[in-house]
């Protein structure tokens, strides 16, 4: 057996103990957001590290029960409320999972790349000329130079994205977390969270937030270019780092289990 072997084929025990870890997270704040003193929350740190562990299936599962319990038990971590568990915890751990998973079975290709052309169109064409309009009911929000503004802001967003139909995204990012160096296995972690955390999200409540609290249009996107340029990049290295050292860990105590990324030089069982 391999070390990856260790434990239970479906870790139940694991995963209520990382639930409870999320939920003990998402106490921390990391900066604020959102309506009635919402803030980011160290939980979300923990979100992105589970698919690491547990895989997209498992992981999404084990981030929902810890979000919907810290929602219940301190309602600012999730300002925007139940959607946002699905948006943030449920989504993350599916895109990241499925982007590692795709690497190795042509199914999970096809549903990452549906979920990645998914996000393209929402960002690119639904977001700025359906809905931002809609919601917005303003003539000039539809005008060619606010599109654009608004698709610069989101565009690092947008490569990472492209990022992962490209040989970095499907060949050399795996080959990274299996890597004996772990210089490369850094780079590999931080590839599938800037492909997959940081570019999938959608963040669809936002404009009904800036709706609600009269925003002016003009500041919603000189807040793309400040968030999604610098703050959320750092963040995502912050992760990054996060993850590595966690994962660094579990793969000296030999406790990988078989849901997670092939992470590190091991032989990996499909048993």
């Amino acid at each position: 057996m391999s070390r990856r072997g260790v434990g239970l084929r479906i870790p139940v025990a694991m995963m209520a103990v990382y639930a409870a870890i999320i939920v003990a997270g998402e106490f921390i704040p990391i900066a604020p957001f959102g309506p009635g003193g919402g803030y980011y929350h160290l939980g979300y740190t923990f979100c992105i590290l589970a698919p690491f562990i547990f895989g997209p299936w498992l992981g999404a599962l084990t981030c929902f029960i810890g979000g919907l319990i810290a929602w219940l038990v301190v309602p600012p971590s999730h300002c925007f409320g139940f959607p946002e568990i699905f948006a943030n915890e449920v989504t993350w751990p599916i895109y990241i999972g499925l982007a590692i998973y795709a690497a190795y079975k042509f199914k999970y290709k096809i549903i990452a790349a549906a979920l990645f052309l998914f996000t393209i169109f929402w960002r690119t064409w639904l977001d700025p000329f359906i809905v931002f309009p809609a919601i917005w009911k303003t003539p000039y929000v539809t005008s060619w130079h606010i599109y654009m503004m608004y698709n610069i802001g989101y565009l690092p967003r947008l490569i990472c994205n492209l990022l992962w139909f490209t040989p970095i995204g499907w060949k050399y990012a795996p080959q990274f977390l299996q890597s004996e160096d772990a210089k490369k296995r850094f780079i590999g972690i931080a590839l599938f969270i800037f492909m997959a955390a940081y570019g999938s999200a959608i963040e669809a409540w936002d404009h009904i937030f800036y709706m609600l609290y009269y925003v002016p249009i003009e500041w919603r996107t000189f807040e793309y270019f400040g968030y999604l340029w610098f703050t959320d990049p750092a963040w995502m290295i912050a992760n990054s780092a996060i993850s590595f050292t966690v994962m660094e860990g579990l793969l000296k105590a030999g406790y990988l289990i078989p849901q997670g990324a092939r992470y590190g030089p091991q032989t990996v069982s499909e048993s």
